[in-house]
Parts: structure tokens; C-alpha cells; sequence
């Protein structure tokens, strides 16, 4: 039964990622259905697995139920995204502040190294949700230096909420890479109150940036 169980579990989460990148690149958009039979197609998989996966993404806000259609592809209203972006900029300049003051060389060389790397994805023209995998990841590394794992798990939340779309913004993304550049000098220069600042400021004109773009 164990043995079953583990194999259930990893194809679920197998599901599980497939799904939300599907929806991360835009192949799924808001408000498409989610058929069953579909995925189980497309996926080669038993409905169980699809079952379970799509249980998991609506307890992450990316698909939602709605009477005589199933599960879809979740919508985000303007109000559910400025929350969002709200309370990031609440949590996410304390845990960049606490980065500055708590991370370890190993760490600082981690936060460096992906910096790098995203950087080096954008001016190769990489597709845009390599570049969003990897500001989130460098995100992430800042966020994991601060030390606390109950703020780590409240971000982590936040930033599940939408897609890395909604988060990393392609037509911004030059501005971008010199704002995590200037975050990142501020971490590794130990200026707690200056990383905080710079961090409001990156999540506040990618707000207003997609607010632009989307009207949300």
C-alpha cells in the first residue's frame, strides 16, 4: 500500500507541475476549461493523478471550480492581484532586509551566481518563462538568506497565488536586471535598510508596469 501510494503521490505531482506550467506559459489561459479526458490524453495519465493535481492548484488559487463548467483556469481580478502585490511589499522588503544582515558567503555567492544567470538568459533572448524561472529563483535565495522560515513560507505562498507571469514582466526586463542588481550590491554590502528600499521599489514599478499592460 505504501509502495502504491508513493508512486500515486509522484505522478500527482507530476500532474501538478505540468498543469501549472502550462498555465505559466500562457498555452492555458484564464477561464479555459480543464477536461478531465483532455489532460488524461495529453498527460498519459490515469484520472487519479489528474484528479489529485488539479485539487492541489485550487488550493493554490491557479484554477477554481465553477458550477456547469468544471475546473478552469482561475481568473485574477484587479483586487485579488493588488492584495498580492500589497502584501509583497509588506513581506518581501523585511526578508530582503534580513538577507543583508543574516545571509552567509555561501549564500551571497548563490544570490550572485542566479543574478548572473538571469542576466545572461535575457540578453540570449531566452523564452520568457526561462527568464521567470529564474527571477524567481533569485528571489527565492534572497528570501531563504533572511533566515526566517515562516516569512519564507508566507512569500512562497503569495508568489503561488499568481503565475510567474504576473510577477516577472518581459518588457521590463532590462529595468529589472538593474534593480536586482542594485538589491544584490545592497545585500552583499550588509545595508539592511537600503536592500529593503530597493526591494519596495522593484515589486512597485513592476505593479505599475502590469497594471499598464493588463489593467490589473
Amino acid at each position: 500500500m505504501a509502495r502504491e501510494t508513493a508512486v500515486s503521490m509522484t505522478k500527482t505531482q507530476a500532474a501538478f507541475h505540468r498543469i501549472r506550467a502550462a498555465v505559466e506559459e500562457g498555452r492555458l489561459k484564464p477561464g479555459d476549461r480543464l477536461k478531465a479526458a483532455t489532460l488524461q490524453e495529453e498527460l498519459g495519465m490515469s484520472p487519479t493523478p489528474i484528479r489529485e493535481a488539479l485539487r492541489l492548484l485550487q488550493a493554490q488559487g491557479l484554477v477554481e471550480h465553477r458550477p456547469h463548467h468544471g475546473m478552469v483556469v482561475a481568473e485574477y481580478p484587479v483586487e485579488q492581484t493588488e492584495e498580492v502585490y500589497r502584501l509583497r511589499l509588506v513581506l518581501e522588503p523585511m526578508a530582503t532586509g534580513l538577507a543583508a544582515e543574516r545571509a552567509t558567503a555561501g549564500q551571497l555567492e548563490e544570490i550572485r551566481r542566479l543574478l548572473d544567470d538571469l542576466r545572461e538568459a535575457v540578453r540570449a533572448g531566452d523564452a520568457r518563462v526561462d527568464a521567470a524561472e529564474l527571477n524567481a529563483a533569485w528571489h527565492r535565495a534572497v528570501y531563504e538568506a533572511a533566515g526566517s522560515r515562516y516569512l519564507e513560507e508566507f512569500i512562497a505562498r503569495l508568489w503561488g497565488v499568481l503565475p510567474l507571469e504576473a510577477i516577472w514582466l518581459a518588457s521590463r526586463s532590462e529595468a529589472s536586471i538593474e534593480e536586482h542588481e542594485r538589491i544584490t550590491a545592497a545585500v552583499e554590502g550588509r545595508d539592511a535598510s537600503k536592500a529593503a528600499d530597493l526591494v519596495r521599489e522593484h515589486i512597485e514599478a513592476t505593479a505599475r508596469m502590469r497594471e499598464r499592460l493588463h489593467g490589473a
